[in-house]
């Protein structure tokens, strides 16, 4: 076999890679998932591995189904970017999480288990999510459906201790974040860093009601579930199993929808003054050249 090998790779050698300082590897006639398996297991033991003549890789299948699978790929990719947001979430933009400082999500009209699913990969990406407003995230099913659901969990504990769990938290942000703890291998140290990204409000609190919120339009409700279909409100869920503070949230959040209006309204004064002060403003020639010359005119 080692001979064989030898002939058709041009005398290229057959190696054993681990614990080697470096190894260059000649792509020509291997398969591409097999070789990419093997290169893989070694690259995470420590092996230094470079990859040459990798256009002469083979791949199974004839070159037409090869094209289909990769166009298929693409479609996916590109319709992740191309998603629109829903009408009703006014200065919210469409998520784009990776490798920002940290993320503001307003869970308004999100569905439960999508949303969970898709900062949970968020999360073990390195990305700091906070997640407002968990009261108004949506459930599919009706609310006796879920009150019967949650009343089922409930019945699970510990016969001896109760208290050392399972834990059956009320509030919604505290269900969201156990949602996304059962979506994250939380035992583990990887875990266990993702979660310390996480926060969960009810409400929109101080200081991410002056930041910018963003929406996840592959989980908004209005988008992944049909018109006819029930669904209940989490903040209504939590409330049926003993959370008592909706009254107050409800009474914050209007006094900070009325202090934001006054914000948006000041703000758009602002840059109105801004745009007709700028309009206004009559430069000499050699000022326009300048402005040219620096790419601002």
């Amino acid at each position: 076999a080692q001979g064989v090998f030898a002939a058709s790779a041009a005398k290229a050698s057959v190696r054993a890679m681990s614990f080697k300082e470096q190894i260059v590897v000649d792509c020509r006639g291997h398969l591409l998932g097999r070789l990419a398996s093997v290169l893989a297991k070694e690259l995470l033991n420590g092996q230094h591995v470079i990859c040459v003549r990798a256009e002469d890789i083979n791949i199974s299948g004839s070159l037409y189904r090869n094209k289909l699978k990769y166009a298929n790929f693409r479609r996916k990719f590109l319709a992740q970017g191309s998603a629109q947001v829903d009408t009703c979430h006014r200065g919210a933009v469409v998520l784009e999480m990776s490798f920002k400082e940290q993320i503001v999500v307003d869970c308004r009209g999100h569905l439960l288990g999508r949303l969970a699913s898709v900062l949970a990969k968020e999360l073990l990406n390195g990305q700091h999510v906070v997640c407002v407003r968990a009261e108004d995230i949506n459930i599919s099913g009706s609310l006796y459906r879920n009150k019967l659901k949650y009343a089922n969990f409930r019945r699970k504990h510990m016969n001896s201790n109760p208290k050392q769990g399972p834990l059956h938290y009320r509030s919604p942000s505290k269900i969201l974040w156990r949602t996304i703890r059962g979506m994250v291998p939380h035992k583990t140290a990887r875990g266990s860093a993702a979660l310390d990204r996480l926060k969960t409000f009810e409400g929109i609190p101080h200081p991410y009601d002056r930041k910018k919120r963003m929406v996840v339009p592959s989980c908004l409700k209005v988008l992944r579930l049909r018109p006819e279909r029930r669904f209940c409100r989490l903040g209504d869920l939590s409330q049926q199993v003993g959370w008592k503070h909706g009254a107050l949230i409800e009474r914050l959040e209007s006094q900070r929808k009325v202090k934001s209006s006054a914000f948006y309204k000041k703000k758009t004064a602002t840059l109105r003054a801004k745009n007709e002060a700028k309009k206004a403003v009559k430069l000499s020639a050699d000022q326009m050249k300048v402005l040219e010359s620096a790419g601002y005119a």
